[in-house]
């Protein structure tokens, strides 16, 4: 269960609000950066180019919340809920999303690198020219995600389910998917295997048949 915002995050949540919403003219940008905030309601909250370097959330609401361009390297968001939030263009490296919940969540363009997604439930979400080097799925829940064009190389799939997913135009590697499960739907059309863009037998070098 969660808990409302102290009256000081509520104070910092509004001018954060009046920010986003005056496209920086007003208002001032939120700061929660080496914070510890558990179980903390930030459903629908204005983080756009917030500071959240290494601040943790663990089992935080951020459903909604609009947090493209943040600085949020190392932010610890696990078992949170982030459905349909949006991280666009977010510094996240080497983040932890683990056991999170996030439906239909924007991570475009974000740099994810050595993010750990692990047992994640990522159903729609998009991951389009998303930086996902060294990144971990591991039993994360893909389905109908959209990875186009996303840097995926040295990505750790043993045991996500990645039916009806999009990795058309994606960076990997030979043989990387095998382990994932449920690829009998997943699309791509064409993808980049080191520099070398690939059309014909897909499926069998990224190890989606035996």
């Amino acid at each position: 269960m969660t808990s409302a915002p102290p009256p000081e995050i509520a104070a910092m949540l509004h001018e954060a609000r009046r920010y986003a919403g005056s496209g920086g003219k007003e208002g001032s940008t939120a700061y929660f950066a080496y914070e510890q905030w558990p179980d903390l309601d930030l459903a629908g909250a204005k983080l756009v180019e917030a500071t959240l370097q290494e601040a943790e959330f663990p089992g935080a609401n951020l459903e909604a919340a609009q947090v493209s361009d943040a600085l949020a390297n190392g932010i610890v968001l696990t078992r949170a809920t982030l459905s349909n939030a949006n991280f666009y263009k977010a510094g996240m490296v080497e983040s932890d999303l683990s056991d999170a919940t996030a439906i239909g969540t924007r991570f475009d363009r974000a740099d994810m690198t050595r993010t750990r997604f692990d047992r994640a439930t990522l159903r729609e979400a998009t991951f389009v020219k998303t930086e996902l080097g060294g990144a971990s799925f591991v039993d994360a829940d893909l389905t109908g995600a959209d990875l186009s064009n996303a840097r995926l190389s040295g990505a750790d799939f043993r045991g996500a389910d990645l039916s009806h997913a999009n990795l058309t135009g994606a960076f990997l590697q030979r043989g990387q998917l095998a382990g994932a499960k449920s690829l009998a739907a997943l699309r791509a059309d064409w993808v980049f295997l080191g520099h070398e863009r690939v059309e014909e037998n897909v499926a069998q070098l990224l190890g989606l048949e035996p």
